[in-house]
C-alpha cells in the first residue's frame, strides 16, 4: 500500500513537472512578446494535473470531459485575444494534457517527461527554425528535401522484392537502395558546400566537391582555370585534392555493400588517396598566385540538393552496368566483368563498384577479379576526367591533373599487385 501511494504521488509530481516545463516557456514567450494574457505557468501545470487525475481515476468520461473543457477554454481565450497568431499555444496545451495523462500509465512516466522536454525544445526554437526556413534555405531546397525523403520512405517500400529479367539483373529494391545510397552522399555533400564551402576557399570546396562528384568538381575547376588562366595552378591543386576524396568514398560504399570487397580493395584505395594527398601537399609549397578569386570555383559546384531525374538516371546506368557485368561474367567469365567495368567507369565509378559488390555477393565473380575490375573502372574514370581537364581547362591545368591522376593510379596498381602476390 505504501508503495502504491508513492507511485501515485510520483505520477502527480511528474505531471506538475511537465506542466512547469511547458508553461514556463509559454509564459516567458508571452512576456517577451508583451502579451500578458497568454496562458502561462500555472495554466499548463493545472492542465497537466487534470490529465494526470483523469488517468488516475480510470474514467473515460472524465478524460473526455477534460479534453472538451480544455478545448472550450482555449477557444474562449482565442476569441478574447484576436491578435494571437497560429495555434502553437493551443496545441501545446493539448500535448500537456496527454503527457500528464501518461504519468499514471504503467512505465510511461519517463516517456512523458521526455516528451515534455521535446515539446519545450520545439517551442523554444521557434525563431531559429523560422529564420532557417525563411532566410537560410530556399524554397527549392525545401522541395528537394521532401522529394529526397519521398524516395526513401515512400518509393522504396512500394517496390517489389526479388529479381526480374535476363540474368536477374533487374532488382527494383536493390537498385533503388543504391540510388538512395549515392543520393545521400550527394545530398550531404551539397549542404556541406552550401553552408561551409564559400567561406573556406578552395581546400574545403575541393574536399566537399569530392563527396558530390569528382567529375563535376574537376569540370568546374577546369572552367575556372580557363576563365582565370593566371590561377590555373590553384585550380589544378584543388581538383587533385578533390580526387583524393573519391577513393575513401568508394571504400565506404563498398564496406556498406560488401565488407569483404572493401577490405580487399582498401590498400590500393588508400595508396591512391595518400599519393594524391601528398602531391596536393607538395603543390602547396610551390609559388602560388593570390587565391582571392578562388571562390569563383565554388558556384559551378552548387546545385539542387536532390533532383529526381539524376537519381533515376543513376538507377538506369546501374541497371545497365549490372546487366552488362552479369552477362559478361556468365558468357566470358572474369574478362567480361573487366570489360564492363572499364566501360561503366567512363560513366560512373560508383555504379561500377556497387555492381561488382553485387556480383561478388552472388558468387559470380572472384574476390581478386572484383578488385582488378574495380581498379579498371577507376582507370576509365580517370581517363574521362583527363579528357575533361584538357578540353574544358587550360593546357597547364590538363597536364597537372593528368600527371596527378596517373600518379594516384600508379600507386593503386602497384599496391594491388603487391598485395595480390
Amino acid at each position: 500500500m505504501e508503495h502504491l501511494n508513492y507511485a501515485v504521488a510520483w505520477g502527480f509530481v511528474q505531471a506538475l513537472a511537465i506542466g512547469f516545463l511547458i508553461g514556463a516557456e509559454r509564459e516567458s514567450r508571452g512576456q517577451g512578446e508583451g502579451r500578458a494574457a497568454v496562458p502561462g505557468l500555472r495554466d499548463f501545470m493545472l492542465i497537466a494535473l487534470i490529465g494526470s487525475i483523469a488517468c488516475f481515476l480510470r474514467s473515460p468520461s472524465l478524460m473526455i470531459l477534460g479534453v472538451v473543457g480544455i478545448v472550450a477554454l482555449l477557444i474562449v481565450h482565442r476569441f478574447k485575444d484576436p491578435a494571437q497568431h497560429g495555434m502553437t499555444t493551443e496545441l501545446a496545451a493539448l500535448a500537456t494534457f496527454w503527457l500528464g495523462y501518461m504519468t499514471h500509465q504503467p512505465g510511461a512516466g519517463g516517456f512523458a517527461l521526455g516528451g515534455a522536454i521535446v515539446v519545450t525544445i520545439i517551442l523554444m526554437v521557434k525563431d531559429p527554425i523560422t529564420h532557417f526556413v525563411t532566410d537560410v534555405i530556399s524554397r527549392s531546397e525545401v522541395y528537394d528535401t521532401i522529394k529526397f525523403l519521398a524516395i526513401v520512405f515512400i518509393v522504396y517500400p512500394l517496390l517489389p522484392q526479388g529479381s526480374f529479367g535476363p540474368y536477374g539483373a533487374f532488382t527494383p529494391r536493390t537498385i533503388w537502395k543504391f540510388v538512395i545510397l549515392v543520393s545521400s552522399v550527394s545530398y550531404v555533400g551539397y549542404f556541406l558546400m552550401r553552408f561551409l564551402g564559400e567561406s573556406r576557399g578552395l581546400i574545403l570546396t575541393g574536399l566537399l566537391g569530392g563527396l558530390v562528384s569528382t567529375t563535376a568538381t574537376t569540370s568546374a575547376f577546369a572552367g575556372g582555370a580557363r576563365e582565370s588562366p593566371e590561377h590555373w595552378r590553384e585550380y589544378a591543386w584543388a581538383a587533385l585534392l578533390s580526387n583524393t576524396v573519391q577513393f575513401p568514398r568508394i571504400a565506404v560504399v563498398l564496406y556498406i555493400m560488401n565488407p569483404r570487397l572493401a577490405a580487399a580493395a582498401l590498400i590500393p584505395l588508400l595508396a591512391m588517396s595518400a599519393s594524391g594527398f601528398l602531391l596536393s601537399l607538395a603543390l602547396t609549397r610551390l609559388p602560388q598566385t593570390k587565391r582571392s578569386r578562388g571562390s569563383n570555383a565554388v558556384r559551378p559546384l552548387l546545385r539542387n540538393p536532390f533532383a529526381l531525374w539524376p537519381a533515376i538516371q543513376f538507377g538506369l546506368i546501374f541497371t545497365f552496368i549490372l546487366f552488362l557485368s552479369r552477362f559478361g561474367s556468365v558468357r566470358f567469365g572474369d574478362h567480361g566483368a573487366f570489360i564492363s567495368s572499364f566501360l561503366g567507369g567512363l560513366i560512373d565509378v560508383d555504379a561500377v563498384s556497387i555492381s561488382l559488390a553485387d556480383l561478388l555477393n552472388s558468387g559470380q565473380l572472384s574476390l581478386k577479379a572484383s578488385v582488378m575490375a574495380l581498379l579498371l573502372g577507376v582507370l576509365a574514370n580517370a581517363v574521362f576526367k583527363t579528357v575533361v581537364a584538357f578540353t574544358r581547362g587550360t593546357r597547364q591545368f590538363g597536364q597537372m591533373v593528368s600527371l596527378g591522376l596517373a600518379l594516384m593510379l600508379g600507386a593503386g596498381w602497384l599496391a594491388a599487385l603487391a598485395t595480390a602476390g
